[in-house]
């Protein structure tokens, strides 16, 4: 149907329109739309299913035309809520229960969930920080961040711990992301 080679779950891409019609209001998310390229608008001006993929570069440019509308904190606030909707119900209740590491670990699963391409793995994992890789995915600035707070949302609560985080590009398609207990 869409002709993207990159996919991310529709679920983000309703929870992203949730929040801005919410958080904001549906004239927000009207003219966060009127500035994307046309195909791009009309992923989102359809209906959205949430177990369906749909082209990344579509919710990037979202990312990137909300990011130019709100502050940097709000941008790093819509990323909490998505975590935070997607971590709703078992998985949050069974994180809670399992180390750590074995979070870290598992992200590999998570991430096949999400995205059609890409791979994400375990660089470090010691008390003073953790730090995993991601290939084969290329981020654009907001989406960058929205990911390193996604991350660091699913650790902090998991752990119920604060993290400082930080996302470092390393090469076309290869970011690293670390995080460290505060």
């Amino acid at each position: 149907m869409y002709t993207d080679a990159v996919g991310i779950r529709g679920g983000l891409f309703k929870e992203l329109k949730r929040y801005v019609t919410t958080r904001h209001s549906a004239e927000t998310y009207k003219k966060v739309l009127e500035n994307l390229k046309p195909d791009h608008r009309g992923v989102f001006e359809g209906v959205l299913v949430a177990n369906q993929f749909y082209p990344l570069l579509a919710y990037q440019q979202f990312l990137e035309e909300f990011g130019t509308m709100v502050s940097q904190e709000e941008l790093e606030n819509s990323a909490r809520y998505l975590a935070e909707e997607n971590l709703k119900g078992l998985f949050l209740v069974f994180a809670r229960l399992l180390s750590k590491e074995y979070l870290i670990k598992r992200m590999s699963i998570m991430w096949e969930k999400i995205y059609t391409t890409g791979d994400i793995t375990l660089l470090e994992n010691s008390a003073a920080r953790s730090g995993v890789l991601v290939q084969g995915l290329e981020f654009n600035p907001a989406h960058r961040t929205h990911s390193e707070i996604y991350i660091r949302t699913i650790l902090e609560r998991a752990t119920r711990q604060k993290h400082r985080s930080e996302a470092r590009e390393i090469g076309r398609a290869r970011t690293e992301f670390w995080f460290y207990p505060e």
